[in-house]
């Protein structure tokens, strides 16, 4: 199956990043989820409070877990709870992101409304 040739190959490759990098599997999922969502953010020049960079984190992440659940049997990466643990530890810090710039700006849309109610119309 074409997901497991995918997987084969995508293995080494994220042992080697971590590796390299020194840093944990997990430790990598937080640092990657943040940074894609920034970069999608840019690229698609849409505000941190948009729903769609963190849409597309989600889907990148989702794609990982499905090509880590397709490496041969045996293999750390091939069970669920290992994929909803990479899951949770990617998207918690976009989510928390995105949840707090979008308050940020419920909170100003509330204070220019409060203001634009006690200035009297011309």
């Amino acid at each position: 199956m074409i997901l497991t040739k995918i997987a084969d190959m995508w293995g080494p490759i994220k042992s080697g990043f971590e590796h390299s990098l020194g840093l944990s599997a997990d430790a990598i999922h937080i640092h990657v989820g943040v940074a894609l969502l920034l970069l999608f953010a840019w690229v698609t020049r849409r505000p941190l409070h948009d729903w769609r960079p963190w849409l597309m984190v989600f889907v990148v992440e989702l794609a990982n877990e499905i090509i880590d659940m397709n490496q041969k049997a045996g293999s750390i990466e091939n069970n669920w709870i290992a994929s909803r643990h990479d899951l949770l530890n990617t998207m918690f810090i976009p989510t928390l992101l995105v949840l707090y710039y979008h308050v940020g700006r419920l909170r100003q849309r509330t204070v220019m409304l409060r203001q634009a109610a006690r200035t009297p119309a011309e």
